[in-house]
């Protein structure tokens, strides 16, 4: 019993990764879509900050 409680959480914990993946994904094409203007650079620190932003309130 305890082996498949484990692999449950595995499973679920390898969900949570690739919604976080996914929603990453579609962030950072917003962020290019909205700021086609600025240098990839500024995009992408822009795009960390908001997601690392989320993902700590999500985790809370």
């Amino acid at each position: 019993m305890k082996t498949t409680t484990a692999a449950n959480r595995g499973s679920k914990n390898e969900e949570q990764h690739n919604h976080f993946s996914l929603v990453a994904t579609r962030i950072k094409a917003e962020f290019i879509r909205a700021f086609a203007g600025l240098d990839c650079g500024v995009v992408d620190l822009l795009f960390w900050v908001a997601y690392l932003t989320w993902a700590v309130c999500y985790v809370k």
